[in-house]
């Protein structure tokens, strides 16, 4: 992940454009992994705050 951190950090500072699509779709898949690892985590920790989001 730190390596598509930099890779934004360079492109919001330098130009737009320089994302390929394979880190596009990598970048878009860690996020869905953590969004689900999240998730998963409150379901078992804390199940009162996905009732808030309904």
């Amino acid at each position: 992940m730190r390596t598509l951190s930099k890779k934004r950090n360079a492109t919001s500072y330098d130009s737009a454009g320089n994302v390929s699509t394979q880190e596009l779709e990598l970048a878009v898949k860690t996020a869905a992994e953590l969004q689900h690892e999240v998730v998963a985590w409150l379901e078992k920790n804390h199940p009162e705050l996905l009732e808030l989001q309904k």
